[in-house]
């Protein structure tokens, strides 16, 4: 994530990496000018927060099925297909086509829409762990975070 305060770039990593400063450094051609902020503790960002991006329902992933009692107010978040455990009228698909950027670009505004329904919970697909599919994840995961037991 990078910002810009008081006119000098603020980059902020999770993890202290000096490759990572020496690599942007040298191809930004600071010189050392770069604000580098370590965020362990220090969140200065809404997305670095461990519950951000949550619904109000309790949303949960697919391999808790197990655990979770199905209603006719349940609802599916799916990646690309519909699944045989809900109705489909009960399952929102955020890309036929299977495109992750798709996917991602369509998903804040399914969770907001999924809000605003009278439902009890949500159950979510967990995305493939390649690309924007990792950054999928992570915003259903910290939604899911309040919820989650195993």
């Amino acid at each position: 994530m990078v910002a810009v305060r008081k006119e000098l770039p603020l980059v902020l990593v999770h993890i202290n990496s000096r490759k990572v400063v020496e690599i942007v450094d040298k191809a930004a051609g600071t010189g050392g000018a770069v604000n580098w902020i370590y965020v362990k503790d220090n969140l200065i960002a809404p997305g670095m927060m461990k519950r951000h991006y949550a619904t109000s329902h309790e949303l949960f992933f697919e391999n808790d099925l197990d655990k979770i009692n199905l209603t006719e107010k349940t609802f599916a978040l799916r990646f690309k297909s519909y699944a045989d455990y809900l109705p489909k009228a009960n399952q929102i698909v955020l890309s036929e086509q299977g495109s992750l950027a798709e996917a991602a670009a369509n998903l804040f505004a399914k969770m907001r829409e999924l809000d605003a329904m009278k439902i009890d919970k949500i159950i979510a697909e967990r995305f493939p762990q390649e690309g924007i599919g990792r950054a999928i994840n992570d915003r259903l995961e910290r939604a899911a975070s309040k919820y989650l037991h195993s």
